[in-house]
């Protein structure tokens, strides 16, 4: 799978383990870069070390995810992705820190920490092909980081798309609106769909997407749920539904408190972080067999 498309998914669930008094921010290196491994698993991985460097920063902070293409540790000359999570808070004690990938060593108090959450980091990582590594300094916070193997063959998104529904992209011609508040998430849904052969416009709240509706026209809305602005994605939805009653509608959330009206009213829905093979193959569901006249017709 594609390294970013699942970080950017599994990015939802961070935001809301490390609440709100934490700035989250990324640092995505470009591009598409292959990896083999277990999904479930690196959003394991991923959320232990969110929720590690959490409990350092009671008071609040900063956690930074970046990725970067580099050579693994191991001094095989093989390239792969260094993915590195960097708290603010008041790290690990000096004498501790060669131990905390060790099965049940925690550093927590009595009944907070069963010292399984590292230990299960750095299996994931070697289960991977790869390998983890830890630094701290004293006032400076802790970085976890986790070298990942690139995938000897990387295969186009486009393709993995189409063997997931065995649509041909190249026969998809649908012009799709994607809005997301959020811009990481949203540029790489718009390159992936666009991969698998969508034409993607994109808007970044509500009322921009009305606009864009309204200038540009589509086949389909694919909209967060969830957005700030005065105008959640779920009011968004309706007013679209009202002006244009033949225009497909998905929804996608992380926030499962937030569904239940969004389902009770018949949109479709798909949870982040949702498999993207899976999201093309919902439009396409949702589209039909349309001719190429737009849902939602832009100006003549």
């Amino acid at each position: 799978m594609d390294l970013n498309e699942r970080l950017v998914g599994t990015l939802t669930m961070i935001w809301q383990s490390v609440s709100g008094h934490i700035h989250v921010e990324t640092d995505l290196v470009p591009g598409r870069h292959a990896v083999r491994l277990d999904p479930l698993q690196f959003d394991l991985a991923l959320l232990n070390i969110a929720a590690n460097a959490r409990d350092t920063m009671p008071e609040g902070g900063s956690l930074r995810i970046a990725t970067r293409r580099a050579l693994l540790p191991d001094r095989s000359g093989r390239e792969g992705i260094a993915l590195s999570i960097k708290d603010t808070g008041g790290g690990i004690p000096p004498e501790a820190l060669p131990h905390v990938f060790e099965p049940f060593f925690t550093t927590k108090d009595v009944g907070k920490g069963t010292g399984l959450g590292l230990s299960q980091v750095f299996g994931f990582a070697k289960q991977s092909g790869g390998a983890a590594d830890i630094e701290c300094r004293s006032g400076q916070g802790t970085t976890v980081t986790l070298h990942l193997p690139l995938a000897q063959e990387e295969v186009p998104a486009a393709r993995m798309l189409a063997d997931a529904d065995g649509a041909s992209p190249s026969s998809t011609a649908a012009r799709v609106v994607l809005i997301d508040d959020n811009d990481e998430v949203r540029t790489v849904t718009a390159s992936f769909l666009e991969d698998a052969g969508f034409r993607v416009e994109q808007a970044n709240s509500a009322q921009a997407g009305l606009d864009l509706l309204e200038r540009s026209g589509a086949d389909i809305l694919v909209s967060d749920l969830v957005m700030p602005g005065g105008m959640d994605g779920l009011a968004f939805a309706n007013e679209a539904r009202r002006r244009w009653p033949h225009l497909p509608v998905i929804l996608v959330s992380g926030y499962s408190t937030s569904t239940a009206r969004a389902t009770e009213l018949g949109y479709s829905l798909y949870m982040k972080p949702f498999d993207m093979a899976e999201l093309a193959k919902g439009i396409r569901a949702q589209l039909g067999p349309r001719d190429r006249q737009l849902a939602v017709p832009g100006p003549s």
